[in-house]
């Protein structure tokens, strides 16, 4: 009995360091081909597996194993704080003289949850609590990045308008995917409370719902560049009148959108960090990824900037907001000039089928 006892212990702590083998490889070493990408989204359950075996070998007084996965855990410290970050307990403070630059990202998906199925029809039906928010912020907005945002122009509360009202960021920069369309427009925009001095568009896809443009801002003595991207989504969705009959269908359907996903996200992402690279200008880059923070996309900009969340943020900062809730799919990353000193996610707004993340940062040179 104790034999078995011995082996299995010895069979789970061997199986524990090659799952640790496999998160190494999936975090490291993601060159962007559709099924490790996809594979790479099974990080967190790995690391559940490993940190649950950690504490069944407490409990049964396994202290040698114990300390062996538990020296894996510390091995696996970058995917860890990708999934959970601790970084407000690091981060540096603003000093009194320094005033703050907060920036916002949010998806909005048209201010109507019901998306493009119903706003065909409906107003922009949370318009009104994202004013709110705007009015009652404790701290200013200087940028906000929109994704999915959709200006009527024969609505009562003109969007555009009223965020300038409330937030002062009268500069804006917007490429309208269908403009003059039901009485105003769908696209991107980035709203600025400083001047924009130039601005322009970094990709556009295919299906022109996806893109990114960039917006170089005046602020204090400096230039920032502002990059806002809504990257391709894996649309993995079944509306209630999917026709598919077969589950084989339905899984050949699946890994169809995972497979184009990963490929037009990864044409997407490149494309900006090679601007990014060029820059001679301090970057913040914002916006709905569609992707976890394992995902090829993520891992690419992070070689070249810094996450905000992970630096100054708390728990797991999920941005979703529909199933399975529990990923951070929106980010802000900027470079080194740019110290992230808070970086949080708003749940009282909870309309869109995203949460807002917002960062304060300042310059230090």
């Amino acid at each position: 009995m104790l034999k078995a006892k011995s082996i299995t212990v010895s069979l789970l702590s061997i199986f524990c360091c090659l799952l640790a083998s496999a998160i190494y490889f999936l975090s490291y070493c993601n060159n962007g081909t559709w099924y490790i990408n996809i594979v790479s989204y099974t990080i967190p359950f790995l690391l559940i597996i490993i940190f649950v075996c950690t504490i069944l070998f407490i409990i049964a007084g396994r202290f040698l194993n114990a300390i062996l996965l538990t020296g894996l855990l510390i091995f696996l410290n970058k995917p860890i704080t990708e999934t959970f970050s601790l970084g407000y307990l690091t981060s540096k403070k603003a000093k009194k003289d320094e005033c703050p630059l907060n920036v916002l990202t949010f998806n909005v998906s048209t201010f109507n949850r019901n998306r493009t199925e119903a706003f065909m029809n409906d107003d922009s039906i949370f318009c009104g609590e994202f004013f709110k928010y705007l009015k009652l912020m404790p701290d200013e907005l200087d940028i906000l990045c929109l994704q999915e945002f959709h200006n009527n122009d024969s609505e009562k509360q003109r969007v555009i308008e009223e965020i300038v009202k409330y937030t002062g960021a009268r500069y804006y920069y917007t490429v309208p995917i269908w403009e003059s369309w039901n009485d105003g427009y769908f696209g991107i925009i980035t709203f600025s409370k400083y001047p924009i001095v130039k601005r322009g568009t970094l990709f556009v896809d295919d299906n022109a719902f996806n893109r990114g443009i960039f917006t170089d801002v005046l602020y204090q003595a400096d230039t920032i560049r502002i990059i806002n991207i809504h990257l391709h989504s894996m649309n993995i969705r079944w509306s209630k009148e999917d026709t598919l009959t077969s589950t084989m269908d339905k899984i050949k359907t699946v890994m169809h959108s995972l497979k184009e996903g990963s490929f037009l996200s990864k044409s997407q992402i490149e494309s900006v960090i090679k601007f990014i690279r060029q820059s001679p200008y301090t970057i913040i880059l914002c916006g709905d990824f569609n992707t976890f923070p394992y995902g090829y996309p993520y891992q690419q900009v992070k070689k070249v900037l810094n996450n905000s969340f992970e630096s100054s943020g708390k728990g797991f900062g999920y941005t979703l907001n529909l199933p399975p809730y529990f990923v951070r799919l929106d980010n802000q990353f900027t470079s080194k000039e740019l110290i992230s000193v808070e970086s949080k996610v708003i749940r009282t707004i909870d309309q869109s089928d995203h949460f807002p993340l917002v960062a304060k940062y300042i310059i230090r040179k």
